[in-house]
């Protein structure tokens, strides 16, 4: 099959005037279609150019973002052992206030700083198979560096009201553990504990919980027990 040449020439019907063949598309495309960024006005022509400048600059972004994530490594969260100040116990007439403070060790290994937004623990005192709660606390703004492995004294209180428990269980469990019905044995008190920790690294926001259990000595003195049992009869084996 021969060849044609969409721009081969040829000769008019008198012999004499040569034109060239164009393709269609061609003879179509404006002549005078000039630069394209031009097209249209110099608004359009800035229209363009802004929205070319938005989308490379959010491509960018985005790609840094993603190229960043790889390297996240969520800081590793330790809870110490809790600690109770038997010299700030007190014995309210509608409760019972029990100071205590734990460490909380946050091992950063990331090469930007990691902000605890805030730290909130939740405090429930297991008896009868039952979880009764008995205070929270909460602590916000600390800044852990990047590569640092800080620690930080969390203190917070068990806030046992007799008011929200009508039948005295906690209190004569307590009691129980601090020797007054057992011929003075004693055990330590346990408390389940929920820590909502929100830590924020770079724009991204996360707040694992982490739900334990400690124990503590009895932090009552021989006079705040003695105390307890005129109050409450508590030497009787009953509450009043």
């Amino acid at each position: 099959m021969a060849y044609h040449d969409p721009y081969d020439f040829k000769r008019n019907r008198s012999g004499s005037t040569i034109e060239r063949s164009v393709p269609l598309t061609l003879r179509q495309y404006p002549k005078n279609s000039g630069n394209f960024w031009l097209q249209r006005g110099t608004a359009r022509c800035l229209g363009r150019f802004l929205c070319f400048t938005i989308l490379t600059g959010a491509f960018l972004i985005v790609g840094i973002i993603l190229a960043l994530a790889l390297w996240i490594r969520p800081p590793s969260v330790r809870i110490g052992n809790v600690a109770s100040n038997a010299n700030g116990v007190q014995i309210q007439s509608t409760g019972v206030v029990i100071p205590l403070a734990v460490d909380v060790t946050v091992n950063n290994l990331n090469y930007f700083s990691v902000n605890l937004r805030n730290l909130k623990v939740e405090l429930f005192y297991p008896v009868n198979g039952n979880s009764r709660p008995v205070g929270e606390g909460s602590k916000s703004n600390v800044v852990f560096h990047s590569q640092s492995n800080s620690t930080m004294t969390f203190p917070f209180n068990v806030e046992y009201k007799f008011a929200n428990d009508p039948g005295y269980s906690v209190l004569l469990d307590m009691a129980s553990k601090c020797g007054v019905f057992n011929s003075g044995a004693r055990s330590n008190f346990v408390i389940n504990y929920k820590i909502t920790i929100g830590l924020n690294i770079l724009i991204a926001n996360i707040s694992p919980p982490i739900s334990n259990t400690f124990s503590f000595a009895c932090p009552f003195t021989d006079s705040q027990l003695k105390e307890l049992e005129k109050q409450f009869n508590l030497g009787g084996g009953s509450s009043s």
